[in-house]
């Protein structure tokens, strides 16, 4: 939402947030914004992705990548023609 608000808007008001939030969870809890939900990590990448976008920070496509790299790691095609359960292990 901050990406897109400052897109939108053309302010950098929301850049220090990003860094902020970066910085303080990458190497948190859950390093590299991975835990057990895959949703939440989706929601992450599209995060670091839209942040990428706005600054063209690498290191916030790098994660998007990482985090991409995780949930590929959970492609099912075994039911209803393929996709990504949202909890590891599938529930």
């Amino acid at each position: 939402m901050l990406d897109d608000y400052s897109k939108l808007s053309d302010t950098p008001d929301f850049r220090d947030v990003m860094a902020n939030t970066f910085d303080r969870n990458s190497n948190g809890k859950f390093p590299n914004f991975l835990n057990e939900y895959y949703d939440d990590e989706g929601w992450w990448a599209l995060g670091w992705a839209g942040a990428y976008e706005l600054t063209h920070d690498p290191r916030y496509l790098a994660m998007a990548e990482t985090i991409f790299s995780d949930m590929s790691g959970g492609w099912d095609d075994t039911v209803c023609g393929g996709g990504i359960w949202w909890k590891k292990p599938k529930q």
